[in-house]
């Protein structure tokens, strides 16, 4: 019964337009695409105010797929935008 949205990602549309929502699933995410704190801004104008956003803003091992292991700058960006910490790098509440 609850209504979810998976969004594809292509060379042409990096970051789709995204629907408001009332919760955001973005794990396993921010540290596989390139200017990661770009994203997020996308996803922080979609959430609705007071909505979740559910992570992993931690900092990632170099490998591979990992083009953005240091996730600081979205860290950083969650703060200066006032989201409460719910669980620490994991779950945000927007103001």
């Amino acid at each position: 019964g609850i209504n979810t949205t998976f969004l594809d990602s292509s060379a042409e549309t990096p970051i789709p337009i995204l629907p408001n929502c009332d919760i955001c699933f973005a794990t396993e995410f921010f540290e596989h695409v390139y200017d990661p704190a770009r994203y997020f801004d996308h996803i922080h104008t979609a959430l609705k105010q007071h909505g979740l956003l559910i992570t992993d803003v931690s900092d990632h091992k170099q490998e591979f797929m990992h083009v953005s292991p240091n996730l600081l700058a979205v860290r950083n960006r969650i703060q200066q935008l006032a989201y409460k910490e719910l669980e620490a790098h994991r779950i945000y509440k927007k103001p």
